[in-house]
């Protein structure tokens, strides 16, 4: 309003808006400004947010019509600005005069704890006035990360003046960052100077790394932005330099760059296309790829052109040494636009090392001997690999429901005493965390063609959650591909060498069964159709009594191995069960009595699954003709039931030594949690040497000998039926690396008859044992006549393993 025969105005007005598009900011949001104008003063307030993140603007001020100008003031004004607080200094001012063409900023900056940005001084057509001063004082670097994608760490100092904007524009400055970190690599203390020189419209560059005393890097030349062919032209000698400041240019193929280089490099081309010429000797460089999360070192000379990195013949060692050599070159245009053209040779050299949570088709640590290929666009990889696999290798192959792979990885302490920004930085920095270390399989092809061989170690996982495993050696044919779609199939076959399967059925058996030699498994696309045709077996010691206790055996009490024997065949995660009950090593007095009760199991299908869930759930066998289980103890030293739990705990107990040391293997047989029932604990230890070819082995008790604990099946001191501290011990080596010819000392302290004694008889024996398979008598005592590769491949599939004893479990 205006009063009447009055100069002076009053007014007021308001402006909201809830989203907006501001060029340069995005999408905003929220806006309000209100504003006050009485007489020559506009008081204002303003309020804007950025949409998606939590920068914000609160702008408080006035904005006053002098004499020819306009001046504006800011007071109490304050962003949110990449997680920081800012605040604009008071008694600042910026005046705009003659029509704009002048602008003065006096006492101009926004300050965060020690971080300043300042602007001081005049913009303006007369020479004479002084420069405009831009100073950025311990501006910490890390707080760009969100915005440029990128690690950096350090404080940057800067300053710089800016004259002659209507006419020669002259800028001078000077830069340094205090103790420069690039992803996690410390670079070094960085010193330069930017000077504008406005006749070739060009900034002349000068620019010092400087490492423990030393400098690394030197960079001079000129930056262009104004041309359209050639924007920048640097060169940039190194002495010793961190070779991760090209993490930039190769991190869409190669990560965790390492080293240092010595050379020339001279770059080029547009800010969007930069070119590099030059060579550097690398020391000690290091880097992880991707695709397979290995890492590699080497000491070489690297090439670059306009277009191309070159590589002749490097020679790469893994983490544990190994050599291979690659050769090869990667074509860019600019650096986008990469086409890799390499191929490598390697022996013993680790080819993969990777997790469930960086791949869930297949993981694991993989050694081989072969060759491989990479060709094609960085989007549209095709990776060829032949290769035998080698001593060390251990894959598995999921065929469970990924989703419950995520091992609680869903889990989240909360403090609830951050600030609400602090916790959305949190969850944006662990989201690009997870992010990068899953392996992205999309765009690559992946062939593979793989002879494995019984160095070996695979695990086939139907269900890890309940620790239903295929696990153990092999040797056979495998071809693994994967499309650019990330479609995973597989074709071949595997014959198991040695193995286990830890067989579970709804909370109630967890047992682990031993693979018999010669079990097949063969795939034909997708993994989760894979047939199998296996064998395993799990043997348990118990009393013969509840099944013979009719016959008027005098040895039916007596304590033998039982064997449960498992045929699976058919689908890999639905095949057809068949078992089967063996009494191999029962006294020869019941033989007869034996017979009669498997001809029975023979020919009544339910009693025979009723016996084996028996002798798997309740460590016991069931008495004949009961339709219940009530013949089983649920009290005192017979606890079938705790029994039985104690078997678990032992199964998970040998599944995690294994998963520690493939060469330990400890089995616990805990037959009850009563102090004497402890006494009767049973231990097996067993430790492989020369890569499976000598095995020592130690079984038996760890009791007391003068413990008065009694043997519930033979009614005397377990002194006299137990073995002692001691316990017995065999050692094994096989003559041949295929397990044809094998030798083995042993010694015993357990007795291993069926005939009641009341004093331990230690027994020691060597044995020599020759193995050959063979369908006909020819084959067995004929001259051979193959060629040496028939030979070896048949040698490979004849490897024994497993113990002849089937007492003995993995």
């Amino acid at each position: 309003s205006k009063l009447p025969y009055q100069p002076e105005v009053l007014a007021q007005a308001s402006l909201t808006s809830d989203r907006q598009l501001v060029p340069t900011l995005g999408r905003t949001e929220k806006f309000v400004l209100e504003g006050v104008w009485d007489q020559q003063r506009i008081n204002f307030s303003t309020s804007l947010a950025q949409s998606g993140t939590t920068n914000r603007a609160d702008i408080n001020g006035s904005l006053e019509f002098l004499p020819r100008a306009v001046q504006v003031v800011f007071r109490k004004s304050g962003l949110h600005l990449l997680d920081r607080d800012y605040v604009i200094a008071a008694d600042n001012s910026v005046k705009i005069s003659d029509y704009g063409r002048v602008l003065d900023i006096q006492n101009f900056s926004l300050t965060s704890g020690q971080e300043r940005l300042s602007a001081q001084g005049i913009i303006s057509p007369d020479a004479g006035q002084p420069p405009l001063k831009l100073d950025i004082a311990n501006l910490d670097l890390a707080s760009l990360n969100s915005v440029i994608n990128q690690r950096l760490g350090g404080r940057l100092n800067m300053q710089a003046t800016v004259s002659g904007v209507y006419n020669q524009l002259a800028i001078n400055s000077t830069l340094a960052v205090d103790s420069l970190v690039y992803e996690g690599t410390p670079i070094g203390q960085v010193a330069g100077r930017g000077d504008w020189d406005n006749p070739s419209g060009q900034l002349r560059v000068n620019l010092d790394v400087a490492r423990q005393q030393q400098r690394v890097l030197t960079v001079t030349g000129y930056l262009a932005p104004r041309s359209n062919t050639q924007q920048f032209n640097l060169v940039g000698e190194l002495n010793d330099a961190p070779v991760v400041l090209a993490q930039p240019f190769l991190g869409s193929i190669l990560q965790n760059l390492g080293g240092t280089g010595r050379g020339r490099l001279q770059l080029g081309g547009l800010f969007s296309a930069p070119t590099i010429a030059g060579a550097v000797d690398v020391k000690d460089g290091r880097f992880t790829f991707g695709y397979l999360g290995t890492t590699y070192r080497f000491n070489d000379r690297i090439s670059f052109t306009t277009t191309s990195i070159a590589f002749s013949k490097i020679q790469l060692r893994d983490t544990q040494g190994n050599l291979g050599t690659v050769d090869g070159i990667i074509r860019h245009q600019g650096f986008q636009n990469m086409t890799l053209d390499i191929s490598a040779s390697f022996r013993k050299f680790q080819v993969l090392r990777t997790t469930r949570r960086d791949n869930d088709l297949y993981f694991g640590t993989a050694y081989a001997t072969g060759t491989a290929t990479v060709r094609g666009p960085a989007d549209d990889l095709v990776v060829n690999v032949t290769a035998n696999s080698e001593a060390g290798t251990r894959l598995a192959l999921p065929l469970d429901n990924a989703a419950k792979a995520q091992q609680a990885s869903y889990i989240r302490f909360v403090n609830r005493n951050l600030p609400d920004s602090v916790r959305r930085r949190q969850a944006r920095q662990a989201a690009l965390i997870a992010a990068q270390a899953k392996v992205d399989l999309s765009g690559i092809q992946l062939n593979m063609n793989l002879t494995v061989t019984p160095d070996a170690y695979l695990e086939i996982l139907l269900d890890e959650s309940t620790g239903d495993v295929i696990r153990g050696t092999a040797t056979g044919q495998l071809r693994l591909n994967i499309d650019t779609r990330g479609d995973f199939n597989m074709y071949g076959q595997v014959e198991i060498v040695r193995g286990a399967y830890n067989f579970t059925l709804q909370g109630l058996v967890n047992k682990e069964f031993v693979v018999q030699p010669g079990g097949i498994i063969t795939w034909n696309g997708d993994p989760l159709d894979g047939q199998m045709n296996v064998t395993a077996t799990y043997t348990q010691r118990t009393s013969l009594a509840p099944i013979l206790s009719n016959t008027g055996s005098g040895t039916s009490g007596a304590v033998v191995p039982v064997t449960a024997v498992m045929n699976l065949t058919g689908p890999l995660l639905l095949p057809v069960i068949k078992l089967a009950l063996e009494f191999d090593d029962a006294p020869s007095s019941s033989q007869d009595a034996l017979a009669a009760f498997i001809a029975l199991l023979r020919n009544d299908e339910q009693e025979l699954n009723r016996q084996v869930f028996s002798l798997l759930v309740f460590r016991t066998l069931s008495p004949q003709n009961s339709n219940s289980f009530s013949g089983i103890s649920l009290t005192g030293q017979g606890n079938a039931v705790q029994n039985s739990l104690g078997q678990i705990i032992s199964s998970q107990l040998g599944l995690l030594t294994s998963q520690i040391d493939q060469n330990l293997e400890i089995d616990f047989n805990i037959n009850g949690l009563t102090a004497d029932q402890l006494q009767a604990l049973q231990v097996r230890l067993s430790y492989s040497f020369l890569n499976g070819r000598l095995r020592l082995t130690r079984e038996g008790g760890i009791s007391n000998s003068n413990s008065s604990a009694v043997n519930p099946n033979t009614g005397l001191p377990y002194s006299a039926t137990q073995s002692s501290l001691i316990g017995d011990f065999s050692l094994e080596y096989f003559l041949r690396s295929d397990g044809k010819f094998r030798a083995k000392l042993r010694y015993e302290t357990t007795p291993r008859d069926n005939i009641v004694t009341t004093v331990n008889q230690p027994r020691a024996g060597i044995s020599l044992l020759h193995t050959k398979e063979f369908n006909n008598l020819n084959e067995l005592f004929g001259r051979e006549n193959q060629s040496r590769r028939e030979r070896d491949t048949r040698r490979a599939r004849e490897v024994l393993t497993v113990d002849e004893d089937r007492r003995t479990t993995l």
